[in-house]
């Protein structure tokens, strides 16, 4: 969770997820001037569940690691890969996003 140095102030939040180094679970929120922002992930099985909130009058660049965009269950979010993962800028509200992960 964190600001885009080119919209300060949280106006665009960025949400990268970072699994490893035994790690199976995380969560982070900031109270922002528009809101919570919160991000929250949980490796369950051979799945990644990750749980964000985007405030309102705010957009947040999403990169979930190990990805493949057409494997993600998410609230009919398109998503694009890049970076060992897959991509995608959305609004505000509250998603959910599942797909299958492996270590």
């Amino acid at each position: 969770l964190d600001t885009d140095p080119d919209k300060p102030g949280f106006k665009r939040i960025l949400m990268r997820p970072q699994p490893g180094g035994g790690l199976t679970y995380a969560q982070a929120e900031y109270k922002s001037l528009y809101g919570k922002a919160a991000i929250k992930w949980a490796i369950e099985g051979d799945k990644m569940v990750v749980d964000i909130e985007v405030p309102h009058n705010t957009t947040a660049h999403v990169v979930l690691p190990g990805a493949d965009p057409e494997a993600i269950d998410g609230d009919g979010i398109s998503f694009i890969a890049c970076c060992g993962g897959s991509e995608a800028e959305i609004g505000s509200g509250v998603y959910r996003f599942v797909y299958p992960y492996k270590e």
